[in-house]
């Protein structure tokens, strides 16, 4: 995305993980990354296409 500026994306993307988690659906990886300790977010990138990527769930 903006890799010229040194923006490295701290977030593992759905579409990262699908290519290491062949064998799972989405929901299997949403689920698995939530045991992990992640919980899923939304990033828009335009009107009607957004991405799903993966933030750390804090735990106080």
């Amino acid at each position: 995305m903006r890799e010229k500026d040194g923006y490295k994306p701290k977030a593992p993307l759905l579409e990262d993980l699908r290519k290491t988690w062949h064998d799972k659906s989405d929901e299997g990886i949403i689920a698995e990354m939530r045991i992990n300790g992640y919980e899923p977010f939304h990033i828009p990138f335009g009107p009607n296409y957004r991405k799903i990527a993966f933030r750390r769930i804090r735990v106080q």
